[in-house]
């Protein structure tokens, strides 16, 4: 992983809600503008906006969070495409990304990285205090 990504996803984990927000979108940016080959650049695209999908829902930015969903299956089927699935199959892996799996999916990546606790902005929206 790119150490400017690994940095940014550092900061996803530890930081707010803003924080973590900001460092996406410094993901977001840094893999559409790299050199990463196509399928690749998909798929951390589809994480990226899947936890901004998952960010943005959990602190209530609905309006946010619905276009960070489009994005995200947009993604997702931009890597299908490159992965070489038909239209069929990749009607069908897109149909499986549902908001439910997205949130999923994002908790079951970010839970060993974090010691199986998800990224401090929760402990931040639960109105607890961080770790």
């Amino acid at each position: 992983m790119d150490e400017k990504i690994s940095g940014l996803y550092q900061i996803y984990c530890t930081g707010d809600s803003a924080q973590a927000r900001q460092a996406l979108e410094g993901i977001a940016a840094i893999a559409e503008n790299g050199g990463e080959r196509p399928v690749v650049k998909a798929w951390t695209m589809f994480l990226c906006y899947a936890r901004l999908y998952v960010l943005d829902a959990r602190v209530g930015n609905e309006p946010t969070a619905t276009l960070d969903f489009v994005k995200a299956r947009y993604w997702y089927l931009r890597r299908a495409e490159l992965g070489g699935y038909d239209v069929k199959a990749a009607t069908e892996a897109l149909s499986k990304v549902t908001p439910e799996r997205c949130v999923e999916m994002v908790d079951g990546y970010d839970k060993d990285p974090t010691n199986w606790k998800g990224p401090r902005y929760l402990a931040e929206i639960r109105g607890k205090s961080a770790p």
